[in-house]
C-alpha cells in the first residue's frame, strides 16, 4: 500500500473517531442533564417526606392528647355516677 492510501485511510479513521467523540460528548451532556433533573426531583421528594413526617408526628401527638383527655373525662363520669 502506498503512502497516499495509508494517509487517506488514517484521515478517514480520524474523522470517524471525531464523529464518535462528538456523539459521546452529546450523550454525556444528555445524561448529565437527566441526572440533574432526577437529583432535583429527589430533593423535592425528600422535603415532602420530611414535611409529612413532621405533620404525622404532630397529629399523632394531638391524637394521644385527645385520648388522654377522653380517658380523664371517662374517669370523671365514672366517679360522678
Amino acid at each position: 500500500m502506498d503512502d497516499t492510501k495509508v494517509a487517506v485511510l488514517l484521515e478517514d479513521i480520524r474523522s470517524q473517531f471525531r464523529v464518535l467523540g462528538d456523539g459521546l460528548q452529546m450523550l454525556n451532556e444528555k445524561i448529565d442533564a437527566q441526572g440533574q433533573k432526577l437529583s432535583a426531583k429527589i430533593d423535592s421528594l425528600d422535603h415532602r417526606v420530611i414535611s409529612l413526617e413532621v405533620s404525622n408526628s404532630n397529629e399523632h401527638r394531638l391524637i394521644l392528647q385527645m385520648i388522654k383527655e377522653l380517658s380523664e373525662e371517662q374517669q370523671k363520669l365514672k366517679r360522678a355516677k
